[in-house]
């Protein structure tokens, strides 16, 4: 799984070490704390102000390089007849700074980078095969963040371009909610985020962001840990949310329109409890709201399953998971779950948000069955090996082929721990098609059920 985010800043020739100098204009003499840029007009307000520049302050710099060459085939149609291979790389490069003015004011700016290897091809003249929203330099992060927030010691605001997840286990995508989901340019969200802390174990957060689609997120969540015992955990999640301007998908199961939800509303619930060498985790949501034409919304997902650390160097694992799907447009109910901002990464062909996610040809719409297991060759966990096999199904069939096989996927994963801050992964991945995806396929009616296929080669520095 692709390492993520590290939260930081860039431009700090104007943040760090600017001198007091004095600067002499007509009207006398100015020191740089007070200094307004020319494009200030005059305004004490305006936007680029520095004030204060001269003050002691705390600069942490972070970023990473991710590099991958892949190959990969028969994504589009599971056809061997009908070539799509491609080969290509991957190039990100993140690279900013979080600055602490003091204990309760710090502020995070990231730039990142990017892009298709060899692509430079503007934005205005991007094809199917080299991405508009790519090939630019952008602001990942730009937020700031308030401690103590009016004298209350637990409460906290973050506000701007901020990395927003609600992921169950560490090291896991989010089952509803995350600024990652399809493998995005600018992996943060603008918004703001509230924290208060103020009861024992009990963590409350109300948000509100725009996302990437200009559809609007209205919500709260409230986390509950209660007091470990020894090596158990555990970890209670709930959260109610607003979304607007839904963009629902264009697939074969609506005719192929792309559907507007004027709201949706969804209730979600999840836990996680470990065990000592065992964890057990489950989650569940469902949803109400209209779309428009008066159509309602009655999807609703699951996700539940165990990891098993049976020996120091070995563990496994299994996994269910089940969305609902529509089949019928026709009946004022839509009872496909809607999970566009989804970064469920388990396999590498049907979901990985970076190298496949076959499962974004459907809107819900899916069964899942995934067995885990791992194997490390040194105590360390330097260097270890990664398989996982994926059993899909369509809850609802789709079109005129009737069976809901969606497929099954066998995934390898070696990964070396070359130092600690660089990080070598060799992927590789076998999708079997099933029937029911040739009714989904983008390149239907030729679409077949040959193997897609998967390698990558992934070097992840962090600095």
């Amino acid at each position: 799984m692709r390492h993520r985010r590290l939260a930081i800043v860039s431009a700090l020739a104007a943040v760090i070490g600017v001198p007091a100098t004095a600067h002499a204009v007509d009207n006398g003499t100015v020191t740089a704390q007070q200094f307004i840029p020319q494009n200030g007009g005059g305004r004490e307000t305006a936007p680029g102000n520095r004030l204060a520049i001269g003050g002691s302050r705390q600069v942490l710099i972070r970023g990473l390089v991710d590099l991958d060459g892949l190959t990969k085939g028969n994504y589009l149609d599971g056809n061997s007849n009908l070539s799509d291979h491609r080969g290509y790389g991957l190039i990100r490069a993140e690279l900013g700074a979080k600055v602490k003015m003091d204990e309760k004011v710090s502020a995070t700016v990231t730039v990142a980078y990017y892009d298709e290897a060899g692509n430079s091809v503007p934005a205005a003249s991007a094809t199917s095969t080299a991405r508009a929203d790519r090939s630019r330099a952008v602001i990942d992060d730009a937020f700031v963040e308030l401690k103590e927030f009016l004298g209350f010691e637990q409460l906290g605001i973050l506000a701007g371009r901020q990395p927003m997840t609600w992921n169950l286990r560490k090291g896991h995508g989010a089952f509803l909610y995350d600024s990652r989901a399809d493998d995005p340019e600018v992996t943060s969200w603008d918004g703001v985020r509230v924290g208060y802390a103020g009861f024992e174990g009990i963590d409350i957060s109300p948000y509100a962001f725009r996302l990437p689609d200009n559809s609007s997120l209205f919500g709260g969540a409230i986390d509950w840990r209660p007091a470990g015992a020894g090596d158990n955990r555990t970890f209670i999640t709930a959260s109610a949310n607003l979304e607007r301007n839904v963009v629902l998908r264009a697939t074969p199961a609506n005719g192929g329109v792309q559907g507007l939800g004027e709201r949706l509303i969804t209730y979600h619930v999840g836990s996680e409890f470990e065990l000592g060498e065992v964890d057990l985790f489950g989650e569940f949501a469902i949803q109400k709201g209209t779309e428009r034409g008066g159509v309602q919304f009655a999807g609703w997902g699951g996700s539940a399953g165990f990891d098993w650390k049976m020996y120091q160097q070995f563990g496994i694992g299994a996994q269910v998971d089940y969305l609902t799907g529509d089949n019928d447009p026709t009946d004022g109910k839509n009872r496909a779950f809607i999970n566009n901002w989804e970064s469920t990464s388990d396999t590498l062909i049907v979901e990985s948000e970076k190298y496949g996610e076959l499962s974004r040809y459907l809107q819900g719409n899916l069964q899942a069955l995934k067995l885990k297991a791992g194997f490390a060759f040194d105590e360390q966990n330097k260097v270890r090996l990664n398989a996982i096999y994926g059993f899909y199904r369509m809850t609802k069939p789709v079109g005129t082929v009737g069976s809901k096989s969606f497929g099954q996927e066998l995934d390898l994963g070696l990964t070396w721990q070359y130092t600690y801050n660089a990080t070598f992964n060799l992927r590789s991945g076998l999708f079997k098609p099933g029937q029911g995806f040739t009714a989904v396929a983008p390149a239907v009616p030729n679409a077949s059920t040959d193997l897609a296929y998967l390698l990558d080669v992934n070097l992840t520095v962090v600095f």
